[in-house]
């Protein structure tokens, strides 16, 4: 088991350094970069996906998680960056609860997040283009956001360059098409957004200047991305309805003037639309 975790830590970080360079090239519009990196990332996260199906078929879940935890528990306490064994930690949970995790068909805490981080990209990518940031808040943020497209099984879809199936994971109406449940889970989403944003503000002075603006800034996106899901799907969740902090308030109405512009960008901004 362990010569397996190690060799899935060495993909892992081949597929995050990859898509942080498609990342950077897709905020620049270099589509020449982006092409050349999808062939190598494709070989590179199909080798991934082959090991984890292999732990999963070989029912070496319970005891994988046990033993990353233990590590992630080690290093946290020593302050060594454990990004990487998280994201394996996480890839190993979407694979355990997608049974047939090579089909286009989500389990019940996938079919959701998978049209959330795509909207997350969608917006990050346009906002990234129209303003202008230091280098060392670029670099934050843009590590922020990839922390979250690797564990993403539509993401790694669109950097490995399956539009198609990266569409269709995206959309949580391939999997169902209960109105009912969708609103539940969409509240759901805004109620551990609201939580997740109380609970950062006591970050501040703990985290250094710039990584916490550039993850107040990604907050602000994840919002204005939740509304624009909501706004698509024809939902009205009025976030004034669950009880939130004057940070997170101030958050909020950040997200709701962000939303604004993006639903007003011009037809010549160019802004990268991954969600129909």
């Amino acid at each position: 088991m362990e010569e397996r975790i190690k060799k899935l830590l060495s993909l892992v970080r081949k597929e995050r350094i990859m898509i942080t360079k498609m990342v950077e090239a897709d905020e620049k519009d270099n589509a020449l970069l982006f092409n050349e990196l999808q062939e190598p990332y494709k070989e590179c996260s199909m080798k991934t996906d082959e090991l984890l199906q292999q732990m999963i078929d070989d029912d070496m879940y319970d005891e994988s998680i046990d033993y990353l935890s233990v590590i992630i528990d080690k290093k946290v306490d020593q302050q060594e960056n454990v990004t990487d064994y998280v994201s394996l930690l996480g890839l190993l949970n979407i694979y355990h609860s997608n049974e047939e995790s090579q089909s286009m068909v989500n389990s019940d805490s996938d079919v959701f997040s998978n049209e959330f981080i795509m909207q997350i990209y969608e917006i990050y990518l346009w906002y990234m283009k129209n303003n202008n940031y230091e280098k060392e808040f670029i670099t934050s943020i843009r590590e922020d956001i990839v922390s979250k497209l690797v564990n993403s099984r539509s993401m790694r879809c669109y950097f490995a360059g399956n539009y198609e199936d990266a569409a269709i994971l995206a959309d949580p109406l391939n999997d169902f098409n209960d109105r009912d449940r969708l609103g539940t889970v969409y509240a759901s989403l805004m109620m551990g957004q609201i939580s997740l944003s109380n609970k950062f503000e006591v970050y501040d002075g703990i985290f250094d200047p710039t990584s916490f603006e550039s993850r107040k800034k990604l907050l602000e996106i994840e919002f204005a991305a939740i509304s624009t899901i909501l706004l698509r799907r024809g939902f009205l969740i009025p976030p004034n309805t669950m009880d939130y902090s004057d940070f997170t308030e101030q958050v909020i109405a950040n997200a709701s003037e962000l939303v604004d512009k993006y639903n007003k960008r011009i037809k010549n901004e160019q802004t990268k639309i991954l969600i129909k």
